[in-house]
């Protein structure tokens, strides 16, 4: 791929680190050009001054891939031409970032031919508006809030001698690089941005974050006409006050680049808040110690800003500007999204129906970026567990399989040394939830019979197999134990008891641990046939025939009609008779186990996060089909009646997780997937 380029970076790495890099060509030749290009963690390219693309797509030391851009013609100028690359190292582990050596390679070609390449003549400077260096966090998954000066910006993406940059260091960065495996991102146009609310502001404390200072500060409404910014300039004043605030409301759940077109009569700061959720018409931009906040320093003027480093999402934007007078032309978002194509809806559904797979489907697309994310505003984390629902809806509504086979491999290559994947992808964090590991290794197997690439699930079946093993040397007594110690969390769903904090008690095994183990070594077996490998055909049947009748000893409460919990919980839950049905553990006891699953009689009552498996067991029982389809009118349509534009996390919405519960997460748009299983079976 790269055949001049070599790697570079600055002297000296800091944390949450902004640099420029710059470096003149040359070209006589009127065509487009190709720009070949990889940095750790994120970057944006302009040429002569025209940005052109941004985004790195997230990899390992091991596995780095570079993206490939056009530059159009139009661009270009015979002679002399710029090359600007704003480069960001983030260089802390979090759970959407891993951490590695820092360096860009980018390689530009006109056809075969190289016209420039990263290495001895690449110039570097320290970014003068975006502030490097130690800030708080958005969140543990997120990253780094942003704080960007625009009265120290220049002109260096558009300059032929730029001031402050030298010599860039070479590094001696090991290949190979892999081309991007997904499309890239689109950049589409403003949202729509209504202001709905604005007023004078008081600031508590100046010292607070940008997010505390928005959420703290006290406020007065002024009546205000909702306006659609963008049709007119509005003009906006504080009298007695630190500044003028206003409130942005973008119609619906939305994820992209903050946007800010303002004009002010001198320098001033400028906070900027976003989030999902409104509190007495105040954004929740500060919750649980999370910081949904970033600041903003105008320059006397125009001033035009596009953040295309850090994708924000939610629906509601609060900016303070610590200025007595300003103009509003626009502030809002430009969405970003995956490049997706609708097949048509299933058949068959009625009114509310439709809403609710509409509603879905936009809970997919807006947790759809560089990988599956769980949510767009509160970590944007690829989990084995969340992602596993979202594959399954996304066959049906989009029929897209780039897009899951490169999220298996990202998850796939967090293999660690005790057989368990890392909890999220690519990411380096403290804990891990073993069964997790086990939703990889099935929806391995769904993706191969999906789309029938068994080249790639014959080059991720040792995966597949060391995590198989890995819970086969956990066996003691016939059960599989639980993972005990410092960094294992046995987690299975967000309801009291099954959310990994009984596993701290000291009990040595539960049914849903094995379980999930049935069900993976069902799949597995399942996969090793499709790709013609039978040589531990009867190992794996022993190893299961010898697990569903422990479970069945063990587990099964013949009073209660279904399988316990554990010897310490004796409750029979949702969860735990839907996985005895998928994985066919529970075949004596099938038809008492579907009228149960049917009826809601088994409580717990699974959770918005597992509800997948008990419409994955009810779906083998046509019988059932219209109660299916009314409880998911039942809970589903209560959210959009309460005004939902995508699908919660939980049924609570906004309010659990101490206020930080997410309007939009992908597992919540099981009822996609439910439907085209649905109308295709009836």
């Amino acid at each position: 791929m790269f055949q001049k380029a070599k790697s570079v970076w600055a002297e000296d790495t800091t944390v949450n680190q902004y640099l420029n890099f710059h470096q003149l060509f040359e070209t006589e030749k009127d065509g487009s050009l190709r720009l070949h290009i990889r940095c750790h963690s994120n970057y944006v390219v302009w040429v002569n001054g025209r940005m052109i693309g941004f985004g790195q797509y997230p990899d390992y030391e091991e596995y780095k891939v570079a993206d490939c851009l056009e530059i159009p013609a139009a661009v270009l100028r015979r002679g002399g031409n710029i090359l600007a690359v704003l480069a960001y190292c983030q260089f802390e582990d979090s759970s959407t970032y891993r951490k590695e050596t820092p360096s860009l390679i980018f390689e530009l070609k006109e056809g075969n031919r190289v016209l420039a390449a990263s290495g001895e003549d690449t110039l570097v400077r320290e970014e003068y508006s975006y502030r490097s260096g130690k800030r708080e966090m958005i969140t543990g998954q997120l990253g780094f809030t942003f704080c960007y000066d625009s009265r120290k910006q220049d002109d260096w993406q558009k300059s032929l001698s730029p001031s402050g940059f030298r010599k860039a260091r070479v590094l001696s960065v090991p290949g190979p690089y892999y081309p991007r495996p997904i499309k890239k991102l689109e950049l589409k146009e403003r949202c729509p941005a209504i202001l709905i609310a604005a007023g004078n502001f008081l600031c508590k404390n100046r010292e607070q974050t940008a997010a505390q200072r928005i959420y703290t500060a006290f406020l007065q409404t002024q009546s205000f006409q909702p306006t659609k910014l963008g049709d007119k300039i509005i003009s906006l004043s504080a009298a007695e006050a630190d500044g003028v605030y206003v409130m942005i409301d973008l119609q619906k759940e939305r994820a992209g680049c903050l946007e800010l077109d303002i004009a002010v009569e001198e320098d001033c700061l400028i906070d900027v808040g976003y989030g999902e959720h409104l509190d007495d018409l105040r954004v929740r931009s500060f919750v649980g110690g999370r910081h949904f906040g970033c600041s903003y320093y105008a320059a006397k003027g125009n001033n035009h800003f596009i953040h295309y480093l850090t994708r924000l999402a939610g629906r509601y934007l609060q900016i303070h500007f610590y200025i007595s007078h300003l103009t509003v032309q626009y502030i809002g978002l430009r969405e970003t999204g995956y490049p997706l194509r609708l097949k048509k809806q299933p058949k068959g559904l009625d009114a509310l129906e439709q809403k609710i797979y509409e509603t879905g489907v936009e809970t997919l697309r807006l947790c759809m970026h560089e990988h599956y994310e769980d949510c767009p505003w509160r970590e944007q984390a690829l989990y084995a567990m969340d992602s596993r629902t979202q594959m399954l809806a996304g066959y049906g509504a989009f029929g897209e399989y780039a897009f899951p086979k490169a999220s298996l491999r990202l998850l796939g290559l967090g293999i660690r040394s005790d057989g368990l994947l890392e909890l999220c992808a690519p990411a380096r964090v403290p804990v891990v939830i073993p069964v997790f590991s086990l939703m990889w290794v099935i929806s391995l197997q769904e993706y191969v019979t999906q789309c029938g690439d068994t080249a790639f699930g014959k080059k991720w079946l040792p995966t597949a197999r060391i995590i198989m093993e890995t819970f086969c040397q956990h066996m003691k007594n016939g059960l599989v134990s639980l993972f005990s110690g410092e960094g294992y969390w046995n987690f299975y769903e967000w309801s009291d008891g099954l959310d990994g904090t009984a596993a701290l008690s000291g009990k040595e095994t539960d049914c849903l641990v094995n379980l999930f183990y049935a069900y993976a070594i069902q799949r597995y077996q399942i996969l090793s046939e499709i790709l013609g490998i039978y040589e531990e055909r009867q190992q794996i049947q022993n190893r299961y025939d010898l697990l569903k009748q422990k479970i069945n000893r063990t587990f099964w409460d013949e009073k209660q009609k279904g399988y316990r919990v554990s010897d310490e919980d004796s409750r029979c839950p949702e969860l735990v008779q839907a996985l005895a049905v998928i994985s066919g553990i529970g075949s004596p006891h099938r038809s008492k186990l579907i009228a149960g699953l049917a009826n809601r009689s088994f409580s717990p009552h699974a959770t918005l996060s597992s509800k997948i498996f008990t419409y994955e067991a009810l779906l083998t029982e046509p019988s059932v089909y219209p109660l299916i389809r009314s409880e998911i009118k039942d809970i589903w349509g209560k959210m959009l009646f309460a005004g939902a534009t995508s699908f919660w996390e939980t049924e609570k919405g906004a309010d659990d997780f101490d206020n930080a519960g997410s309007l939009c997460h992908g597992w919540s748009a099981v009822p996609v997937y439910v439907y085209w299983q649905l109308l295709n079976n009836e």
